[in-house]
Order: structure tokens, then C-alpha cells, then sequence
């Protein structure tokens, strides 16, 4: 891995509305909109999220379970990002659900 002062920043990319309708990511435009659709689909996006948290959950134990058999003491690095992962996916959750 090389020193940190020798990574480059790579920027990010600005994504443009096009490359949203390219990849089928529906985009709410103000005009001519459905908005209570738009909820309905929120609400799709959040039991989505919901399955991803509980596979993350699995997952999660499933290291740990994998750790303890091997005679791993430590938490494993890989269970603590799977965590952390889940920790988002939850927050996002709470986050899209305050407007139901």
C-alpha cells in the first residue's frame, strides 16, 4: 500500500440528470410529478432498506460466528465495517421514514 502523501485525490464525478435516467433511477422533476407516487415509492426504498439491514445483520453474525471457530479473541475488521454498514442502512431508514 503506498504512503498516504503519495495516493492521488481523485475527484468525484458530477452526475447529471441523464446519467440518472440512463441507469433507471427514477428522478423527481418539479413539473408534472405524482408526489403522493413519489411517497408509495419512499416507502418501497425504505422495507428495501429494511431487508438489506437484516442481510447485513446475518452477515455480521456470521463473521463473528466464523471468528469464534477459528479461535479468533479480537472482533474481526470485516464484521466491524458489516457494522457499520448496518448502522447507515438503519439511520437512512430513520431518516426517509419521519416523512410517512
Amino acid at each position: 500500500m503506498k504512503p498516504i502523501h503519495e495516493v492521488r485525490r481523485i475527484s468525484a464525478r458530477r452526475f447529471t440528470l441523464d446519467d440518472f435516467m440512463r441507469r433507471g433511477i427514477p428522478v423527481c422533476q418539479d413539473e408534472g410529478m405524482n408526489h403522493e407516487a413519489d411517497i408509495d415509492n419512499m416507502d418501497d426504498v425504505v422495507e428495501t432498506l429494511r431487508e438489506v439491514s437484516e442481510l447485513l445483520a446475518d452477515r455480521s453474525l456470521l463473521i463473528l460466528k466464523e471468528a469464534h471457530q477459528a479461535g479468533q479473541t479480537r472482533r474481526p475488521d470485516a464484521e466491524r465495517v458489516v457494522t457499520q454498514a448496518r448502522r447507515s442502512v438503519e439511520k437512512a431508514i430513520s431518516l426517509l421514514s419521519r416523512g410517512s
